[in-house]
């Protein structure tokens, strides 16, 4: 049986415009449901269990608590959850230290919405697809 409920996605970024036009753009999709936003990794660490999501759209630089910061702490409770990190930076000290706090997906903020929703979808058939 294939599940065809919606993939529940939370937006983590300090930038209202940014998750205005993450979230206006994602809706447009039927197979994703947003279900939360956060406004830095602390917020996000206070509500992420209240939206359940499977996936965590978190940006990297934020106020109170940066993205990577947050990231080490979800996934520290919540193995199961995927965490995609849209950056504006890409380095090679930046991309050794996500790897390290068990991210395995990021982007550049100039990624296309489409690609965005094609890395939702691929996180979630990536965890659907380990052997059990």
């Amino acid at each position: 049986m294939v599940n065809t409920s919606p993939i529940r996605v939370m937006l983590v970024d300090d930038h209202e415009m940014v998750r205005q036009g993450l979230r206006t753009s994602l809706q447009t999709f039927n197979d994703i449901e947003l279900v939360g936003e956060a406004s830095n990794g602390k917020e996000a660490l206070l509500t992420y269990r209240e939206f359940d999501p499977a996936v965590i759209v978190m940006d990297m630089v934020m106020p109170v608590m940066d993205g990577l910061l947050a990231t080490q702490n979800i996934l520290a409770n919540n193995p199961e959850i995927k965490i995609i990190i849209l950056t504006n930076y890409h380095d090679d000290n930046l991309v050794s230290a996500m790897q390290r706090a068990g991210i395995k997906k990021f982007l550049t903020k100039d990624v296309s919405i489409d690609e965005l929703a094609s890395a939702i979808r691929s996180q979630i058939k990536q965890s659907n697809s380990l052997p059990v």
